[in-house]
């Protein structure tokens, strides 16, 4: 069971990390740009945190895993396009894409916890849910950014479609 977790969890991690190297380009929000080329990064190490307890459950301690950090211009950004009260051109085209984002990672973030669920108490469980709470993060940074576009075009975002 839990090697058919990984082996999963590697498929869904490599399809984002090709996801975002793909629309890193399409997209026109810089801040957009850099977060898609961050959660890139962030998802390659993934798969190999899932690849490393895949080849020997044992050696991968959870405790040891450190906690993925968001750079702080990330927040100092969104703060600063929240004030921006101009769309740039292309916003909405970038909309779609950063929902798409912002689902594919509410899937690993169900994906994860579902999984966790799966298996017996101890280590796997935990590392588990610790992927599962920093794809809660990445899902938290697609939706800040929704949130801003929405804003910025002037669209009450009770007419777009939940994210949830």
């Amino acid at each position: 069971m839990l090697q058919d977790i990984l082996t999963l969890g590697i498929a869904y991690e490599e399809s984002g990390m090709e996801f975002y190297r793909q629309n890193m380009d399409f997209v026109h929000e810089p801040l957009a740009k850099e977060m898609f080329r961050w959660l890139a990064e962030m998802e390659a190490e993934h798969m190999k945190l899932l690849e490393n307890w895949a080849r020997n459950e044992s050696a991968l301690q959870v405790s040891k895993v450190e906690m993925e950090r968001i750079p702080d211009s990330f927040q100092k950004n969104l703060e600063l396009k929240r004030l921006d009260q101009s769309p740039p051109k292309g916003d909405m085209a970038d909309l779609k894409v950063i929902r798409m984002a912002y689902l594919i990672e509410k899937d690993f973030v169900h994906y994860y916890k579902k999984s966790a669920k799966l298996v017996d108490e101890g280590p796997a469980k935990d590392f588990l849910l610790k992927l599962a709470s920093w794809e809660e993060t990445h899902v938290q940074m697609m939706k800040d950014l929704m949130e801003i576009i929405l804003k910025r075009n002037r669209i009450d975002d009770r007419l777009y479609p939940p994210p949830y």
